[in-house]
């Protein structure tokens, strides 16, 4: 893995994925289970369809990890209407015997223990099963055993392209307007990790 040889020269570690329009997300759980979508190779969960000869589940590890990121400075109790992009702590988790769904959910009060669901058979962590969670789950795991007080999580940032099939609108902002706004969201990225 790309990270191991580094665990040891590094301040924070933070993956980055693009999630949501004019939000982001500091994901709370990875989880170890690998589902989603085929890759770009067409593999990917044979339950779906698809070849399965190099999808494989993750080896050891906890069913779940945390974030150990600062998230308490980096997200607000409430976000401002009148801002072009939202801060969110997203918290959800799917596992076989509970979930948490509430992906919209201001403020950053913690509404499960990691050691609740860390007993549970994982479905989905915060970032859903797919690419995201893993490379969070993959840093968390290395973190967990060889740095346990690093920081670390992952970050979903909002699309940077066009969403060409439709438009969505937050205050004067449409998606086709996002590229104007890139030097905003880079301004903001760069204020969330100087808080780290």
């Amino acid at each position: 893995m790309l990270i191991e040889p580094l665990i040891n020269q590094v301040d924070a570690i933070i993956t980055v994925s693009q999630g949501d329009i004019f939000r982001f997300d500091i994901d709370r759980f990875p989880a170890k289970h690998r589902g989603g979508f085929m890759d770009n190779m067409f593999w990917g969960d044979k339950s779906k369809g698809y070849n399965e000869d190099f999808f494989k589940q993750l080896g050891a590890g906890e069913e779940f990890y945390e974030t150990t990121l600062p998230y308490q400075k980096m997200v607000p109790n409430k976000n401002d209407p009148k801002d072009t992009f939202e801060i969110y702590f997203n918290q959800t988790y799917g596992a076989k015997s509970s979930s948490d769904t509430k992906k919209n959910e201001q403020g950053i009060k913690l509404r499960e223990k990691l050691e609740y669901i860390e007993k549970q058979k994982s479905l989905e962590g915060s970032g859903g099963a797919y690419l995201s969670n893993e490379i969070f789950y993959r840093v968390a795991k290395l973190r967990a055993e060889s740095r346990p007080n690093l920081p670390t999580g992952h970050l979903h940032v909002p699309l940077t392209q066009q969403k060409y099939q439709f438009q969505w609108t937050r205050g004067n902002t449409v998606t086709a307007d996002i590229n104007p706004k890139i030097s905003e969201l880079i301004r903001l990225i760069k204020e969330l990790i100087t808080k780290i």
